[in-house]
């Protein structure tokens, strides 16, 4: 029972310092928007350009084969 409750409470410390990151990120991007001054955005851009952090999030599509759009085919003939 002990493990658990530490868990718990770990897990609760873990998600109060992530919270108050977000809350810190987002309270840097309202500053920087308050000053006008965008250089900072467009740094950011392209540095996430260039390292490719910007396409990382993209799930790659696995391509269908043949084999799968020919029954596919043949089963929407025989259900029509």
């Amino acid at each position: 029972m002990e493990e658990k409750t530490k868990r718990a409470k770990l897990a609760k410390e873990k998600a109060e310092r992530e919270k108050l990151e977000r809350q810190k990120k987002k309270q840097q991007l309202i500053d920087m928007n308050k000053e006008g001054d965008e250089t900072g955005v467009m740094d950011s851009l392209l540095e996430a350009l260039q390292s490719g952090a910007a396409f990382r999030d993209r799930r790659k599509r696995t391509p269908r084969g043949q084999d799968t759009l020919t029954s596919a085919c043949l089963k929407f003939r025989y259900v029509s």
